[in-house]
Formats: structure tokens, C-alpha cells, sequence
């Protein structure tokens, strides 16, 4: 009987909003409510259900003041009256705040849940119906090939030039104040040394300060016998060697070693072309 009433209302386009109709059965069986006070089961059927099912929801929150006025009475009276409906488990009372007041009837929003989930399902079962099925078609000719796409142009790096005469006349500059030997020309070798240099940002900014540093470094001028040229700055650590101070007085024996080092590998590798030659 309640499917077909539940039916009707439907049909008559009254079933359309959050909430349903509430018939008078629900409300005689309910045995919470019976066993409320008689205001408590006025102020609920007469007051609440009928806005719940006016505007469509199954919470309605206010101040409790407001209450007081819609039900016409005291706000210590709806106090009471919130208080027995949570009591008695008619419906469901919260405070969200010490002044607004929520009443959720728990049987509509319960029926509110499990009519949007069955709409899910309708929806999901209308989309799964509406996927085309694929059917088994007689292979059509093959197409021609196309051409193939002509491969995009790499993107162009921006390389950064050294300056190389600037470079040179710095060196020589240099090297004319002190007994250092000066350059005459940048050969191919300088110029790649000096370009895998420059692509550290530390030797950029840091390469004039250090060239600047040579003359007061006694043994970068040939106290020792060695003396510093230009190939040997170009060297990827000689910069950063020069700027932490390693060629200072009291710290040229690590400078000893490097030039030692690097005097074996000029002979070895003199040694190895004579060989092939």
C-alpha cells in the first residue's frame, strides 16, 4: 500500500525534490514518537515535518529564538521541546554553534540517500547503454602510406663567446709586469681550453681577480724555477687555485707538486709521440 501511494505522488509530480511525503501511517507507527510528550509530537508533525517537506530538505537550522517564533512559544519552551525530541530519538538535534540549532529527521534523509544512490546507478546504467557495441566489419583496402614528417629542428642553445682577444691582451698586460711569458696568438687548443672554461659562471667572474692575483704569488713568477704561463691558467683548477690562495707564501708546496705533475705528464706525453714516430 505505501509503494503504490509512494507510486502516485510520483506520478504526480509531487515525488521531485531532496525529501518525500510523510503519510500519516509513518507517524502512527513511529514508537519513539508515541511515547513523546504531546507537545513534542505537536510542535514536530504540526511544525517541523511540514517545513521539511515545504522546502524540500530533510535539516532545518536556525537560532533557537527563531523557533521560539515559528512555534509560538517561549524560546525556554522550544529549549524544552529540542531537548525531548533528542530524548525520545524523534529526530536528530546539533548545535553548530551556541545559537544555531540543526533538526535532521532521520528517516528522510535516510530515504534521501538511497534514492540519489539508486539515481547514480540509473545514470550509470544509461551511460553503459548508451556505448555503441562494436561490430565486425570487412576489412577495408589499406591506405597508402603517408610521407613521413620531417623531423623538427632541434632547438638552438645560445652559446656564450668568450672574448679571446680581450683574454689575450689581459694575459699580456700582465705578463709584461712581471717575468712571465706573453702570448702571441690563440691557437685552436687555447680557444676550446678557454670555451670549456667559460662555461663555468665561478670562472667568468672569477678569472680576472685571479690573473690580478699572479704577481704577488712569488711562485706563480719563477722564484722556484717554474713559472706560470697561460696554458697553465687555462687549466680547469688553476683559477680556483689562485683565488683560495694556494700559491701563497707557505702554501707553494702543493703548487711544487702540481708543477712537478704536470712536468711527468708533458714528458710522457713527448715520450709517447717520439715512440710513434
Amino acid at each position: 500500500m505505501a509503494k503504490h501511494r509512494a507510486r502516485s505522488h510520483k506520478d504526480a509530480g509531487i515525488y521531485k525534490g531532496v525529501t518525500e511525503a510523510v503519510y500519516p501511517d509513518d507517524i502512527l507507527s513511529d514508537q519513539e514518537l508515541q511515547g513523546a510528550p504531546p507537545e513534542a509530537r505537536g510542535i514536530w508533525c504540526a511544525n517541523i515535518l511540514t517545513v521539511m517537506w515545504r522546502d524540500r530538505k530533510h535539516t532545518i537550522s536556525a537560532p533557537i529564538d527563531v523557533f521560539a517564533r515559528r512555534w509560538g512559544v517561549t524560546v525556554e519552551e522550544a529549549e524544552r521541546i529540542t531537548m525531548l525530541l533528542k530524548t525520545h530519538k524523534i529526530a536528530d538535534v546539533s548545535r553548530e554553534c551556541p545559537d544555531i540549532v540543526s533538526i535532521t529527521c532521520r528517516r528522510l534523509k535516510r530515504r534521501t540517500v538511497q534514492r540519489e544512490l539508486a539515481r547514480e546507478k540509473k545514470r550509470r546504467q544509461r551511460c553503459h547503454d548508451d556505448v555503441p557495441s562494436k561490430k565486425v566489419r570487412s576489412p577495408s583496402p589499406l591506405p597508402l602510406p603517408l610521407p613521413l614528417p620531417l623531423p623538427l629542428p632541434s632547438p638552438i642553445k645560445k652559446r656564450i663567446c668568450p672574448p679571446y682577444d680581450e683574454f689575450q691582451e689581459a694575459w699580456n698586460e700582465m705578463a709584461k709586469a712581471t717575468t712571465l711569458p706573453t702570448v702571441r696568438a690563440m691557437t685552436k687548443k687555447r680557444e676550446a681550453s678557454l670555451r670549456q672554461r667559460w662555461c663555468s659562471k665561478e670562472w667568468r667572474e672569477g678569472w680576472r681577480d685571479a690573473m690580478a692575483m699572479i704577481p704577488e704569488c712569488s711562485f706563480l713568477c719563477g722564484t722556484k724555477g717554474w713559472r706560470a704561463n697561460i696554458d697553465w691558467f687555462l687549466r680547469p683548477d688553476s683559477v680556483t687555485k689562485i683565488l683560495e690562495g694556494a700559491y701563497e707564501q707557505g702554501k707553494v708546496v702543493d703548487a711544487e707538486q702540481d708543477a712537478m705533475h704536470a712536468r711527468v705528464i708533458a714528458e710522457a706525453k713527448r715520450r709517447e709521440r717520439d715512440g710513434k714516430s
